[in-house]
């Protein structure tokens, strides 16, 4: 039987949940396993539980008897064993694309004890001139540059330290990142028209419907992209985000809009995923750059991405002295509420977009 459903990078599963196979490499050198659970009574979220806890406690028993980390340990040697060690979240896997795109092949060659506040000030200045792909093929921005360098290099370089092969890090400084948003000044404008952009673009194409639809309700990309077919309650009309694939790493339910319902209803299958590629069976989307291009010169929105949509839907929230912070702050998926509230209010996710979902139908009616 193959092994076609994949449950994290280096799991998959039979499609009865029965069999679990592991792939993962560790150290250069690529380790795999298998293991059947046809034998027991556990129901399927228990076998998968168990089969990650199976792939745990294999790549603990590879880090404790690995001695390839010391003095003459690379960058990239350090840094192998920290993203190994760290849970296997998408972030984590995120991390680690960048890693290997901005640093691998320049400091990550260099021995761990040799690198010095010069190498990292010179690291800075290269991908202020020149990145790794064609967004930032002119340079790199502010933003793009603190992830590489504090968020990613510098937790690596903190590992070295304890693990006593460095014995201090280097002071790390970055520009100043404009955190302020851009200013969304007619909101519900915004919101009418990217809704009639989605609907005219895609009302022949369930698929990319409901895709976008799910972006504009306020759900992150990563979140969407994420979404299980399981995780699709069409009887009691709900849907769940995964605590793995949510900031706030807890499970969270929402009303499924209708608009999107129909959609799903048109393309449904039995794969495992909702949004999936349509390059490599059984894979998550990872790019939809092409279709938010087209939204964007439909909508005749210039600022128009993938996260905007949130803004904008949070822009017009805001303005409604019918939605109160608690509404706005859980249909969004935030538990952080307010200053005032955040320690005493818990949100309600379901009743907060059905409330939501209720706006948005009376405005693009």
């Amino acid at each position: 039987m193959s092994f076609t459903i994949d449950i994290t990078q280096n799991i998959k599963a039979t499609p009865d949940y029965l069999k679990f196979k592991f792939d993962f490499r560790f150290n250069n050198k690529r380790y795999r396993a298998r293991v059947d659970y046809s034998d027991k009574s556990w129901d399927k979220r228990t076998r998968i539980n168990k089969a990650k806890q199976f792939l745990l406690d294999m790549k603990e028993k590879k880090q404790n008897s690995s001695t390839n980390i010391g003095d003459k340990s690379t960058l990239n040697q350090i840094a192998e064993m920290y993203f190994f060690q760290r849970p296997n979240t998408p972030w984590t896997k995120k991390m680690k694309l960048i890693y290997n795109a901005h640093l691998k092949d320049t400091l990550g060659r260099k021995k761990m004890l040799s690198i010095k506040r010069v190498d990292i000030d010179q690291l800075k200045a290269k991908l202020q001139i020149s990145g790794k792909s064609t967004q930032n093929i002119d340079g790199c921005s502010p933003r793009t540059i603190q992830v590489i360098l504090k968020n990613i290099l510098k937790p690596v370089m903190e590992y070295a330290l304890d693990n006593d092969i460095i014995l201090k890090v280097p002071k790390f400084e970055t520009d100043p990142i404009n955190n302020k948003p851009k200013p969304i000044n007619n909101p519900e404008k915004d919101f009418v028209s990217l809704f009639n952009a989605i609907m005219e673009l895609y009302g022949d194409n369930p698929f990319y419907r409901a895709l976008f639809l799910f972006c504009l309700y306020g759900r992150r990309w990563g979140e969407v992209r994420a979404l299980k077919w399981s995780d699709i309650n069409f009887e009691n009309n709900l849907y769940t985000i995964q605590r793995e694939s949510n900031k706030v790493q807890m499970e969270q339910i929402y009303v499924l809009p209708i608009l999107i319902r129909e959609a799903l209803e048109e393309f449904k299958d039995s794969g495992d995923l909702v949004f999936e590629s349509p390059v490599k069976k059984n894979s998550i989307l990872t790019d939809v750059r092409s279709q938010v291009k087209k939204l964007r010169i439909k909508s005749d929105i210039p600022y128009l991405s993938l996260h905007a949509t949130r803004h904008i839907l949070a822009s017009l929230l805001a303005t409604r002295p019918d939605i109160s912070p608690t509404i706005m702050a859980a249909s969004l998926g935030h538990l952080d509420l307010t200053t005032a509230t955040k320690h005493y209010i818990t949100p309600h996710h379901t009743s907060a977009t059905q409330t939501v979902i209720d706006i948005i139908e009376t405005i693009t009616s």
